[in-house]
This record gives C-alpha cells, structure tokens and sequence, in this order.
C-alpha cells in the first residue's frame, strides 16, 4: 500500500479523473478527502470506498470559494489534527468560446474554478506539508498546458497558468519537501470529455477526430490515468518536482 496512513484532498472529485484518483488513493491506504458541488456522485464515490474497506468523506464544496475551503481544511482538521501530505488540485471545467465570444462571467468563472482554486487549496494545504515535513501537491493541467487548441480560449489560458505556476510552487517549496508537479492529460473518456462531443455538430466524427490525434489510436481510460498519480503522490515519485507528465499517447509527439 504505497500511500499507506497518509491524509490525501482531492478537488473535483465527483467524477472522471477525480472519481479514479480517489479511489486509487483510497485503494493505496489513503484517507481521502473528496470535495466537488455534485453531491450524488460525491456520496455515492464515498459510499463504494467504504464499502471496500477503505477510508474516504465527501463534503460539497465549490473549490473556488473561499468559505468552502476553509470548511473543507476544518473537517480534515477535526479528524486528523494540522496534517495534510497529499492535495490533488484537481478541479476543472470549460466554456466553448473564443476570448471575442467569451462573457466576462464566464471567464470569471473560469479563472476561478481553474486557478482560484489551486492558490484556495495550497494556500492552506502546503504550510501543513511544511508542518509535518513535506508532502505532494499534484495539480490537473491539460494537453492543453502546452499546447493551443482552438475555441478554448479561457481554458487553455488557465490550463497554461496552471503549469507556470505549478512550476513556481514547486521552485518556493522544493526546500520544504513539498514536492509540485502537474499532468497534462489529453483525451480521457471523462464526463468533460463527453460534454464536449455532444456539444459537437456531428459527435460520432467529433470522437473519431480526436482519437485521431493520438499516435497511440485510443483515448485513456481515467484509471490509468489515476496511477500516475498514485506515483507522484508516494516515496517513489520523490526525485519528481515542477514536472509537466504529458500523459496524452504521443499527441505532443508530433
């Protein structure tokens, strides 16, 4: 159990990505602390971890609101005392829409969910890192990170903030033991992923256009993408920060 004992948030942990970090953190012995706005899912993630014997809560919270957070660190303090060793930031979404079509709410909300919420969360979780003689901070970028696409505008702009400022995170606290990297999945079959297809005009060759741009001729599946990170969060990944993992089947390859 690689992540034996240790205290492990995840944002945006109701689904996808985050659904399969939680349970593969839960799977490795970790308590997780999952957080996101979708309470059925949340509560029934938690209820399966349970149910295999594993330790996890779900508490609704919006991770770019400040009172959220805060209730979120308080419940992890109540159980756990002033210890955190692994936050996955891992909350995201994405309005369809050039900067000229792009509303200032939505953009607000954007730069809010995608990057608000990795300061909200850091903010409070590394001086507990600190505190208890480091830890990992693992934050969800994007292909996207390190590529354009078009049509995305405020997503690819906070998906690329995201890694500049994983990579200033990680040169801050590389001192204290705190160890920040970031993945840059490509397509993963996830309900994001999924929302995107239906929005399209022909969603069948919407699906067949981005396998398409992957060497490797197939999407991931979440749970493969999810034991990246149970390595960047374990002993085994501890030489690793203010590393981009490109995990996208050679799409950046070309």
């Amino acid at each position: 159990m690689q992540l034996k004992e240790k205290i492990a948030i995840v944002t945006g942990a109701a689904s996808g990505i985050g659904e399969a970090i939680s349970k593969a953190f839960a799977r490795e012995g970790a308590f997780v602390c999952m957080t996101d706005i979708d309470v059925e899912n949340g509560t029934r993630i938690e209820k399966w971890i349970r149910e295999q014997g594993h330790s996890a809560i779900f508490i609704e919270a919006d991770a770019a609101n400040t009172n959220d957070t805060e209730k979120v660190f308080a419940e992890v303090k109540n159980r756990h005392g002033d210890r955190l060793d692994i936050l996955v930031n891992n909350v995201g979404m994405a309005f369809k829409a050039t900067i000229v079509e792009l509303t200032e709410e939505q953009w607000d909300r954007q730069v809010a969910v995608n990057m608000k919420s990795v300061y909200l969360y850091s903010h409070r979780a590394i001086p507990l890192m600190i505190k208890n003689g480091g830890g990992s901070v693992i934050n969800t970028g994007s292909v996207t990170s390190l590529v354009g696409v078009p049509d995305f505008a405020a997503y690819v702009g906070t998906k690329c903030g995201m890694l500049g400022l994983t990579r200033a995170m990680a040169l801050d606290h590389a001192k204290d033991n705190v160890r920040v990297n970031i993945v840059c999945p490509s397509g993963v079959r996830t309900a994001l992923m999924d929302w995107q297809f239906s929005i399209a005009q022909d969603p069948q060759e919407e699906i067949r256009r981005v396998v398409d741009l992957h060497p490797i001729g197939r999407m991931a599946d979440p749970e493969e993408v999810a034991e990246l990170y149970v390595f960047l969060a374990s002993e085994k990944g501890s030489y690793f920060t203010g590393t981009a993992f490109p995990m996208d089947g050679g799409y950046t390859a070309k």
